[in-house]
């Protein structure tokens, strides 16, 4: 009845009504129920947000053995909702989702034993690769995109570039936004088919982009400054950009950083590149910090926008660049 209430499945929506029922059901111990539950709290759905009433319910239908419940249980630890952050328990209830089939469980838990944690979980690319095929095997498209990545970079597996393609059409066929810029970039650098092929690679970073995809909006990017949609064209590589650092990319951060201070795609600004500089260098970006360590050095005063000189912190940013450690950039 619930779910009738909340989606106005044969009767008029309802939210408040949804979650009275979602309670009654889960005070009769219906595990769907009390995952609902925990979502009408997580989202305020009929109720007010409440994270921490959503992690009590979350954790009664996970120990009950509700495998999705068992997932978002494991999301709640690994980000701080509704309970502190505690990734042993993220890792403990990962596993136990995805033992018990719940694909997201499978492809999140293959993210981290791809990543490692220090002093938590060692690196495992054979396992990562294991469990991504699991969940492609169950026609997951983020499985299939995670699969051709492996295959992209032999993660785990033997390095198969038309494999890799394969898996990737497999997900862009699904509009998954991953999927779909990863055949963007085998067109792009030819890996897998036989030559490049930039009207197609940019038609799926397109597809992509509007499905919300940061890394085809940056991908865009590049290609409008660089030439490669047959003119080079700053604005919309600047546009590009802008879309994917507000998103939070960090790579699109550095590189719009760059244009304001180069003046490419429109004025000067050493004040919006320090900001962007910033942004990046809160992830830990290596380029970011570097360029962020040389405006500390001389300072800026611009556009009501201060930075003073700081040699003590502009030494301490350099340190961190050069402590950061340089990954393998993913399809």
């Amino acid at each position: 009845m619930g779910v009738c209430f909340e989606y106005g499945l044969g009767t008029n929506k309802n939210l408040l009504y949804a979650f009275e029922q979602y309670q009654k059901a889960a005070g009769m111990e219906y595990l769907d129920a009390q995952y609902a539950l925990a979502r009408c709290y997580l989202y305020g759905i009929g109720a007010e947000k409440n994270a921490v009433s959503a992690f009590v319910c979350y954790e009664k239908a996970a120990v009950s053995g509700h495998p999705a419940s068992q997932y978002q249980y494991a999301y709640c630890y690994e980000n701080s909702i509704g309970c502190q952050k505690d990734m042993a328990n993220a890792l403990e209830w990962y596993d136990k989702a995805a033992k018990s089939g719940n694909t997201s469980a499978m492809c999140r838990l293959g993210q981290l034993f791809q990543a490692g944690i220090k002093d938590i979980l060692a690196v495992d690319l054979e396992r990562s690769f294991s469990l991504f095929q699991d969940a492609a095997n169950q026609d997951v498209p983020q499985a299939y995109y995670e699969v051709a990545n492996c295959y992209s970079d032999g993660l785990g597996v033997e390095k198969n570039n038309e494999l890799a393609f394969e898996y990737a059409m497999k997900s862009a066929l699904k509009k998954n936004p991953d999927g779909l810029y990863a055949v963007g970039t085998c067109y792009e650098y030819s890996i897998g088919v036989e030559k490049r092929n930039m009207e197609l690679a940019i038609t799926y970073y397109e597809n992509a982009a509007q499905l919300g995809s940061t890394k085809a909006m940056t991908a865009l990017g590049f290609c409008f400054l660089k030439g490669k949609t047959g003119t080079v064209d700053t604005k919309m590589s600047m546009k590009y950009f802008r879309k994917a650092a507000k998103k939070g990319d960090t790579v699109a951060q550095y590189q719009l950083a760059l244009l304001y201070k180069k003046g490419i795609g429109g004025r000067t600004s050493h004040a919006l590149a320090a900001k962007w500089l910033s942004e990046a260098a809160h992830h830990d970006y290596p380029k970011a910090l570097y360029e962020l360590a040389l405006y500390t050095i001389t300072g800026i005063n611009e556009d009501n926008y201060a930075l003073k000189p700081d040699q003590v912190q502009a030494e301490a940013l350099l340190m961190r660049s050069a402590l950061v450690p340089r990954t393998m950039v993913k399809l």
